[in-house]
């Protein structure tokens, strides 16, 4: 069965969300603001 676009559109929402409370996401922002590369460490 193909999911609904809405089920799509709530997916991606909440996985956007969820990654917004790792590790490497503060670091993306971090080095953003500091205009330097990201030191992503996987987590």
């Amino acid at each position: 069965e193909i999911p609904s676009l809405q089920a799509g559109i709530d997916l991606e929402n909440r996985t956007q969300i969820l990654s917004s409370f790792t590790e490497d996401s503060t670091e993306a922002i971090q080095a953003f603001l500091g205009k330097r590369p990201p030191e992503f460490q996987n987590r």
